[in-house]
């Protein structure tokens, strides 16, 4: 498990202990770390896990992880997630997960909510909805056009349901729409990065935005792949596509 602690304000001799538990009781311990803390660097642990669960829709094991940080023994702050492991690649024609071939089998979830609109109204209602959904066959659901709320995000973890995340398009082409389009993807990417229920990131859909002529646009073409190559290097642990439903 690699974990990346930044701390904010005008600490110095921190220390830090990761721990890496189940069921968020802390009582059965899979890793730990202890070391100092920078407030000016990137601060990384790798702790090793032996006999590793691996997640899937059918086995969504996640691990807790807390992080104390300390000065002089006494806690200074402290903070809680989790995680999950898993492994998403395309290879000789197949999508495979942990190493398996997965079919997946989908739904364009546009996620409107009667009352609420964009956000889902409770958790119980997302719960019903993944169940339903898990209920007719489905394994994935893909966010159309929508950052979707993290409670959603958390309930696909703990159920097991893959999610495709795709950000809002913008409607004309310009610098500035270009600009505020990537500003919105990077900060998708960036909240969300930690989930394991999402193995697809979009760029675009259906060439919103890029006005539909990306197949005769030199200038469009190379923008879109540049952003590709720039969201790979940003995360190489999921599956990316350029244009969902169109020209690739």
């Amino acid at each position: 498990a690699d974990v990346t602690i930044s701390v904010a304000g005008d600490l110095n001799d921190l220390e830090a202990e990761i721990i890496v538990s189940e069921h968020q009781d802390f009582k059965k311990i899979f890793a730990s770390d202890f070391g100092a803390i920078s407030t000016n660097r990137i601060n990384q642990f790798i702790l090793p896990l032996e006999d590793v669960q691996l997640w899937s829709p059918d086995h969504p094991y996640l691990y807790d992880v807390r992080v104390v940080l300390k000065k002089d023994k006494a806690v200074v702050d402290s903070y809680e997630t989790y995680f999950g492991m898993r492994k998403i690649e395309f290879a000789e024609g197949q999508i495979l997960l942990n190493d398996k071939p997965l079919y997946i089998r989908g739904a364009l979830d546009q996620a409107f909510y009667p009352d609420t609109i964009y956000t889902a109204p409770n958790d119980e209602w997302i719960q019903s909805e993944i169940k339903l959904a898990k209920k007719m066959g489905f394994n994935l659901l893909r966010k159309h056009i929508k950052v979707e709320i993290p409670r959603y995000l958390y309930w696909a973890d703990r159920m097991g349901m893959l999610i495709w995340a795709e950000p809002p398009n913008v409607v004309k082409w310009s610098n500035q729409s270009n600009r505020r389009f990537y500003h919105e993807l990077l900060g998708m990417i960036s909240r969300d990065y930690n989930h394991p229920s999402i193995i697809i990131w979009s760029l675009y859909n259906e060439e919103w935005g890029l006005e539909w002529d990306l197949a005769n646009d030199v200038e469009k073409q190379k923008y879109i792949i540049e952003m590709y190559e720039n969201i790979r290097e940003l995360d190489s642990t999921r599956l990316i596509c350029d244009n969902s439903g169109w020209t690739h």
